[in-house]
């Protein structure tokens, strides 16, 4: 499976350069995100640009890496293709996802989302 990574504001920007995210290649996919999540990130913008089919079991995965984030963190999804949107549409997912349609629309959700984490931080530590 072919991915690119990189870390953009402490945000993990994860592009998957396949066509298919499915039972084939989906593990190596999970493998590489869980990672960054076991070295502390938990801020991601997936990029699924280059992706135009998704099967059960990539939908599964992508669920599987939001709950490991739990409610701290940032799990966008950049999705400008709209079979993929589709599919995410009809399993209702997208009612779960932060999905987005440009780079700079999902870099902003995930910036929003840190500077919440950082205010609240600072109102814990002045308490």
């Amino acid at each position: 499976m072919k991915f690119q990574e990189r870390i953009i504001d402490e945000t993990v920007f994860f592009a998957v350069q396949e066509e298919r995210l499915d039972v084939s290649n989906v593990d190596v996919f999970k493998s590489g995100v869980v990672d960054f999540i076991y070295k502390g990130h938990d801020r991601f913008i997936l990029d699924l640009t280059s992706v135009h089919f998704m099967d059960s079991r990539a939908l599964g995965v992508l669920i599987s890496i939001k709950k490991s984030l739990r409610e701290q963190g940032c799990f966008c999804i950049l999705c400008p293709n709209k079979n993929v949107r589709n599919i995410f549409a009809i399993t209702r997912l997208d009612r779960v996802f932060h999905m987005f349609s440009s780079e700079q629309e999902a870099l902003a959700e995930a910036a929003r989302v840190r500077a919440e984490e950082r205010s609240a931080s600072k109102k814990e530590n002045a308490q």
